[in-house]
């Protein structure tokens, strides 16, 4: 019997995946009359993307040897208050401390990437857009039972 295979990648492999995922499916969205461009996007887009970030992102890193007791990561798009309860996305080349929100169109389809801007308790003070290319995905997992706080970038993944 083949002992089972693992997958070895990295948080920011999985979103920019998931971003390739959506961006396959425009052409698929325009034939079928859907708005997918923002502001004009509804709820059959938003679920949609909803159930592919579900899929590829959370449900990854849920299921990731590294996932342990960790709070929960939001939804896709999904517009909260504060972080204070939740593991995040973030982007390590900023300065500043982010949770990733969703993808935006400037130009081309999710060439940017909107983030929560938080303070210091981990409340939404404002929002920053970053072109998704010169973004560093990365987990900010907080512990559900200590509230540590932990960075993770790699993750291993039972096939």
């Amino acid at each position: 019997m083949t002992p089972p295979a693992n997958w070895i990648t990295s948080i920011d492999e999985l979103v920019r995946l998931f971003g390739d995922a959506i961006r396959g499916l425009v052409p698929i969205a325009e034939r079928a009359h859907m708005q997918w461009r923002a502001p004009d996007s509804y709820d059959d887009w938003d679920q949609i993307c909803e159930a592919i970030y579900r899929s590829i992102v959370i449900g990854t890193i849920e299921f990731a040897e590294e996932a342990r007791t960790f709070l929960p990561v939001p939804d896709y798009d999904r517009r909260i208050n504060s972080y204070e309860k939740n593991s995040f996305l973030v982007d390590t080349k900023s300065k500043d401390d982010v949770a990733f929100v969703s993808f935006e169109t400037e130009t081309e389809p999710f060439d940017v990437s909107l983030f929560a801007l938080l303070d210091r308790n981990l409340r939404v003070i404002g929002s920053r857009r970053v072109a998704t290319a010169d973004v560093k995905f990365n987990l900010g997992c907080r512990d559900q039972n200590s509230g540590a706080w932990e960075l993770i970038d790699k993750l291993t993944v039972s096939l």
